[in-house]
Protein backbone atom coordinates (compact mmCIF):
# COMPACT_ATOMS: atom_id res chain seq x y z
CA UNK A 1 0.00 0.00 0.00
CA UNK A 2 1.41 3.36 -1.06
CA UNK A 3 0.95 6.38 1.17
CA UNK A 4 2.08 9.74 -0.15
CA UNK A 5 4.38 12.00 1.81
CA UNK A 6 1.80 14.79 1.51
CA UNK A 7 -0.78 12.64 3.31
CA UNK A 8 1.70 11.82 6.07
CA UNK A 9 2.65 15.49 6.49
CA UNK A 10 -1.01 16.58 6.50
CA UNK A 11 -1.85 13.93 9.10
CA UNK A 12 1.01 14.96 11.38
CA UNK A 13 0.07 18.63 11.01
CA UNK A 14 -3.61 17.91 11.71
CA UNK A 15 -2.85 15.86 14.82
CA UNK A 16 -0.50 18.59 16.06
CA UNK A 17 -3.14 21.24 15.35
CA UNK A 18 -5.80 19.37 17.32
CA UNK A 19 -3.48 18.64 20.24
CA UNK A 20 -2.21 22.22 20.39
CA UNK A 21 -5.77 23.54 20.22
CA UNK A 22 -6.97 21.24 23.00
CA UNK A 23 -3.96 21.48 25.33
CA UNK A 24 -3.24 25.22 25.12
CA UNK A 25 -4.57 27.18 28.08
CA UNK A 26 -5.51 30.48 26.43
CA UNK A 27 -8.35 32.36 24.82
CA UNK A 28 -9.90 30.97 21.64
CA UNK A 29 -8.09 33.26 19.16
CA UNK A 30 -4.73 32.65 20.85
CA UNK A 31 -5.34 28.90 20.88
CA UNK A 32 -6.13 28.99 17.18
CA UNK A 33 -2.99 31.02 16.36
CA UNK A 34 -0.71 28.75 18.38
CA UNK A 35 -2.27 25.65 16.89
CA UNK A 36 -1.64 26.97 13.37
CA UNK A 37 1.96 27.98 14.15
CA UNK A 38 3.15 24.84 15.96
CA UNK A 39 5.32 23.53 13.06
CA UNK A 40 7.51 26.64 13.22
CA UNK A 41 9.44 25.24 16.20
CA UNK A 42 10.84 22.18 14.40
CA UNK A 43 11.36 24.26 11.26
CA UNK A 44 13.43 26.78 13.24
CA UNK A 45 15.48 23.88 14.63
CA UNK A 46 16.19 22.57 11.12
CA UNK A 47 17.16 26.04 9.87
CA UNK A 48 19.50 26.53 12.85
CA UNK A 49 21.22 23.20 12.26
CA UNK A 50 21.60 24.00 8.56
CA UNK A 51 23.24 27.33 9.35
CA UNK A 52 25.59 25.68 11.85
CA UNK A 53 26.49 23.04 9.26
CA UNK A 54 27.36 25.72 6.69
CA UNK A 55 29.48 27.58 9.27
CA UNK A 56 31.25 24.31 10.10
CA UNK A 57 32.17 23.82 6.45
CA UNK A 58 33.48 27.39 6.16
CA UNK A 59 35.34 27.44 9.50
CA UNK A 60 36.83 23.95 9.23
CA UNK A 61 37.27 23.08 5.54
CA UNK A 62 38.81 19.65 6.11
CA UNK A 63 35.91 18.57 8.30
CA UNK A 64 33.51 20.02 5.74
CA UNK A 65 35.16 18.09 2.89
CA UNK A 66 35.04 14.89 4.92
CA UNK A 67 31.34 15.40 5.66
CA UNK A 68 30.55 16.17 2.03
CA UNK A 69 32.44 13.08 0.81
CA UNK A 70 30.76 10.88 3.42
CA UNK A 71 27.35 12.29 2.47
CA UNK A 72 28.01 11.67 -1.23
CA UNK A 73 29.09 8.09 -0.55
CA UNK A 74 26.07 7.43 1.65
CA UNK A 75 23.75 8.93 -0.94
CA UNK A 76 25.26 6.80 -3.70
CA UNK A 77 24.78 3.69 -1.58
CA UNK A 78 21.18 4.53 -0.74
CA UNK A 79 20.14 5.60 -4.23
Amino acid sequence: MYVSLELIAATIYSVGFVLAFIKTDAKLLTKFGLALAWPLGPLAFIVTLSILFIVLIVAFPLVGVAIIVASALLTSLIL
